[in-house]
């Protein structure tokens, strides 16, 4: 016995428009149809203009008339959800680009510095609060470091009292050695940072406000 053979039903050749019905026609002509994609940047907009919903059923409609009336549409412009933005790594502080509110947006640069990210601080097993630090510690290369990257990736490199641009240390406005905000970080010669810390500090501190109100000016 023979076995069965399963036909498929043939496609026909021909394109069938069964999105655009005889209403639709008579309401547009084509001169109308060409004139309204021609003058859009998208197919939502064509959708708006004809005084249709942007749903499924009507951008099949819209490709229909396109490919009907063969309509160039390059010059549709493609929105994109998630446009490129540059942030600033906070580990190494250098710039690189991802894709604003995408689920896999990036807060770091590189593998690496995500692991330094999201396993110091609060998240790693040996964390301590700021203040258990001693002055030692503070004075470390750990923690002037990456500071005083950012303080001279924003600020010339210079004291900002007598224009030293040889020999420079940082200087926290706030005097908060935690905080590593670029406004915060002052750009000072050695000498005129101990003036700050010392009983000579009104000979400084003018020139180090100026500088600090007109940088967050300028931001």
């Amino acid at each position: 016995m023979r076995p069965q053979v399963r036909t498929l039903p043939i496609r026909l050749s021909c394109r069938i428009n069964i999105f655009i019905n005889k209403e639709f026609m008579e309401k547009y002509s084509k001169e109308n149809v060409v004139e309204i994609i021609l003058n859009s940047n998208s197919r939502s907009e064509v959708c708006e203009k004809m005084g249709v919903h942007n749903n499924g059923k009507h951008m099949r409609m819209v490709n229909e008339l396109i490919s009907m009336y063969d309509i160039d549409i390059t010059h549709f412009k493609r929105i994109d959800k998630h446009p490129t933005i540059k942030k600033i790594c906070p580990i190494c502080v250098n710039d690189f680009e991802t894709k604003k509110g995408h689920k896999r947006e990036k807060t770091t640069c590189s593998i690496s510095c995500s692991n330094t990210h999201f396993r110091s601080g609060k998240d790693h097993g040996n964390w301590r609060p700021f203040s258990d630090y001693s002055g030692n510690e503070l004075r470390s290369s750990n923690f002037s470091k990456k500071y005083r990257k950012l303080c001279f990736k924003y600020h010339k490199h210079e004291c900002v009292v007598c224009g030293e641009n040889k020999i420079l240390d940082v200087h926290h406005y706030d005097e908060d050695r935690s905080n590593n905000k670029k406004e915060n970080l002052i750009p000072i010669c050695p000498t005129h940072h101990g003036y700050y810390h010392s009983k000579y500090k009104e000979e400084v501190k003018s020139k180090i406000d100026d500088y600090y109100q007109s940088f967050i000016t300028n931001i």
